[in-house]
């Protein structure tokens, strides 16, 4: 991959560690991360990234900085470096800022907060793609950073094998089929792995509600594949904020179907 930085502007430490926390697990292994909390430190440490080589960089920064005000920052940076991406960050931002911003310095996006962790991942990919000349779709970005998985539960251990054999012929690299006490180990593992987007196929009686909330908290996005559920059993996951129901099907289906059902919903992963 070409080399991008990622350089995060403010000056609350809280907010800088919260972002190198959620930064860490998205980007962490394919883009160099910078802090800064104040103006002066952001312009020095862009300075040296393109000493250093790196030309392609992104900048989120927030508007109350101090001395320098997030939107005069950004001024000066894009009056040196045109080509750099801008995201602004900040509690409250103007419609008529934004637009003067869009005008005058080309911002790339911007997040209010408190963010959502979708909302600031999905304004770093576009802006990624646009300062890299990239596509914005599942594989456009890096199929490395873009991870999806899919995660099969079961008791079946002959429908498991089946579907995991079968899930192996497919472009489905992160597949696994595991029983419902592994689950959870399961998704902390994928948490860690960086995955952003988890499908779940799993028949109900498993404890399913905890599973999901649990995922939920962990992933950009959980879709659910049903086996066996009740339309009961549907709407129930309704009420779980960012998690979709992706297909259901009955466990004795043939592999194919089920296999069919389970592509699909990966192929629905795509940051809208």
């Amino acid at each position: 991959m070409s080399k991008i930085a990622i350089v995060c502007v403010d000056d609350q430490q809280i907010i800088l560690e919260c972002l190198q926390m959620q930064l860490e697990r998205y980007y962490g292994d394919n883009f160099q991360l910078e802090f800064a909390n104040t103006g002066v430190a952001a312009l020095d440490t862009i300075e040296s990234l393109k000493t250093s080589g790196i030309n392609k960089i992104v900048v989120i920064c927030d508007l109350n900085l101090g001395s320098i005000k997030g939107d005069e920052l950004l001024s000066m940076i894009h009056a040196k470096y045109p080509d750099t991406g801008k995201i602004l960050l900040s509690g409250y931002i103007s419609t008529t800022l934004i637009e003067e911003l869009k005008d005058k310095v080309k911002l790339n996006a911007y997040v209010y907060k408190p963010w959502d962790r979708q909302d600031l991942v999905k304004a770093l990919d576009t802006t990624i793609c646009d300062i890299m000349g990239w596509s914005y779709d599942a594989n456009g970005l890096n199929p490395d950073v873009n991870k999806t998985a899919v995660l099969c539960i079961s008791k079946n251990s002959d429908w498991k094998e089946a579907v995991n054999n079968k899930l192996k012929d497919t472009s489905c690299k992160l597949s696994f089929c595991v029983s419902p006490e592994e689950a959870i180990i399961c998704i902390d593992e994928l948490a860690c792995a960086g995955v952003r987007h988890l499908v779940i196929v799993a028949d109900w009686g498993i404890n399913e509600s905890d599973l999901i909330i649990d995922a939920r908290s962990q992933f950009l996005s959980v879709k659910f594949v049903v086996m066996d559920g009740t339309d009961q059993h549907m709407l129930m996951s309704h009420f779980i904020k960012g998690v979709q129901l992706a297909g259901r099907f009955d466990s004795t289906t043939c592999v194919e179907t089920a296999c069919k059902v389970i592509k699909n919903a990966v192929s629905e992963c795509v940051l809208c």
